[in-house]
């Protein structure tokens, strides 16, 4: 018996809620996660900085994940969830 498959299937996007962000920065904590990508850590950590100075937020954290190819760990994702806001990612 021969079987035919079709490649098609039913379209949609799946549902998914963005998580909720502060209304106000004053007082939260700010994570940064270098990608490890040519000078992201640079350009995320200042960026963090400025942030912070600017809305009275503190930059607690600074990692990063072994490779930019990679998840970060799970220790490394614990770290981060203990903050307010994480900055991440750089493209080429």
């Amino acid at each position: 018996m021969t079987r035919i498959l079709s490649p098609e299937s039913p379209i949609g996007i799946p549902k998914a809620s963005l998580a909720p962000s502060p209304s106000v920065l004053a007082g939260r904590r700010i994570a940064v996660l270098d990608n490890r990508k040519p000078h992201a850590r640079l350009l995320m950590e200042t960026m963090a900085r400025r942030v912070a100075e600017r809305t009275n937020a503190e930059l607690v954290l600074v990692t990063s994940k072994a490779t930019a190819a990679t998840p970060a760990e799970p220790e490394i994702l614990q770290q981060l969830a203990a903050s307010d806001l994480v900055i991440t990612g750089s493209a080429d």
